[in-house]
């Protein structure tokens, strides 16, 4: 089986800032890889690069086998989803009006939802808890709300490709947890798979099987998660000492007490 995607040589850069330079690595299905960096090294860039909303400034992205630029849109828009930093909500709409959207990829043009695509949407409220909210106003939402609603609709979408950026943006602890668990079981059972950037090295520790790190002026790395992130690798990326915890066998990665 083919990888789901595919960059090979891949340069990237915005104004004057290269981002990364001759990068290769594929994605299979059900893995989860994380894209670390601090702000402004270039991650946004790279995951809109990766979904194809940007183009390279070199190198090629495939998903199964094809270049991105010969898949028809609507193939596309079923292929892969995006989850972005924020949501805008400029018209009032219902909860489920919103969580509906996922499956227009799926529709012809004027064809309504069907029974099916209404289960699909019920289903995935459930598994965000937001259920109980089907008839809620959109903008009514608290911050936590509207980003599991996100969420939801990416899920009734069902691509096989997830790009997802600052997923856990505006969720408390209960339900980072719950959402990350939710993405990533849903990517091994359905073979799909998630490319996100976090940056909370703590969940990428414990979700994430691979880890594409972004050093800025173009370096990069790529590998599995347990052997990237250490002590010395993740104090470099990030420009300040980092600490790891080992506690009843597992390990936490924690900012230094020391001074830098």
């Amino acid at each position: 089986m083919s990888p789901l995607l595919v960059a090979e040589a891949l340069s990237v850069g915005i104004a004057d800032k290269s981002v990364c330079e001759q990068l290769t690595f594929s994605v299979n299905a059900g893995e989860c890889w994380g894209i670390l960096g601090i702000n402004g090294v270039g991650k946004t860039t790279l995951l809109h690069t990766l979904g194809g909303l940007r183009p390279p400034s070199l190198g090629n992205i495939t998903y199964q086998g094809e270049n991105i630029n010969a898949i028809p849109a609507q193939q596309l828009a079923q292929l892969r989803g995006f989850l972005f930093q924020e949501c805008n909500d400029p018209f009032s709409a219902t909860v489920m009006e919103t969580v509906l959207i996922g499956r227009h990829p799926h529709l012809k043009s004027w064809q309504w939802e069907s029974a099916n695509d209404i289960d699909i949407a019920n289903a995935a409220l459930a598994e965000a808890g937001l259920s109980d909210l089907a008839h809620r106003i959109v903008t009514t939402l608290s911050g936590g709300e509207r980003r599991r609603l996100a969420l939801a609709t990416l899920l009734t979408q069902q691509p096989r490709l997830f790009f997802l950026d600052e997923p856990t943006n505006h969720l408390d602890l209960q339900h980072q947890i719950q959402m990350m668990q939710l993405l990533t079981q849903r990517a091994k059972k359905q073979q799909a798979a998630l490319v996100m950037i976090l940056h909370d090295i703590n969940l990428a520790s414990r979700f994430c099987d691979q880890v594409l790190m972004l050093f800025g002026a173009g370096k990069t790395t790529t590998g599995p998660t347990k052997e990237l992130l250490t002590e010395n690798t993740l104090t470099e990326l990030y420009h300040y000492p980092v600490q790891r915890i080992d506690t009843n066998g597992h390990h936490l990665f924690v900012p230094s007490l020391r001074d830098l």
